[in-house]
């Protein structure tokens, strides 16, 4: 589901237009091996982000899903968001890159609070 929604928002026709321009990002060929290890990177960093948010959930023993998207969403906003805001206050990135992508991420760990909370019911 992460995965998924990942390449939705940063497809052309949604975010990635603007991401790319935002970032200084060039277009590169899908399948050159600076374009496979991009993809392997962010695919690990995602499974790692989700494995790591779904054992707090378990460890934590939340149990509804109100419980669940609060505690996320708190996790994203003291340990997510500063990290987007340092981006901007001192590597002058843009602060459309910070709402793009602390949006994606900020959705993604909502997705997986209810992917967890669905299969843990």
């Amino acid at each position: 589901g992460v995965l998924l929604l990942g390449v939705l928002w940063y497809s052309p026709p949604v975010w990635g237009r603007a991401w790319m321009r935002v970032a200084g990002l060039k277009p590169q060929k899908k399948d050159g091996s600076a374009y496979v290890r991009a993809v392997l990177l962010g695919i690990t960093a995602n499974l790692l982000t989700v494995t790591v948010f779904m054992l707090l959930l378990v460890v934590l023993r939340v149990g509804t899903m109100g419980d669940a998207l609060l505690l996320i969403a708190l996790l994203w906003l003291g340990f997510m968001l500063p990290v987007l805001l340092h981006d901007v206050a001192w590597e002058r990135r843009s602060p459309l890159l910070l709402v793009i992508n602390g949006g994606y991420f900020l959705l993604s760990l909502l997705l997986t609070a209810v992917m967890y909370i669905t299969v843990s019911a």
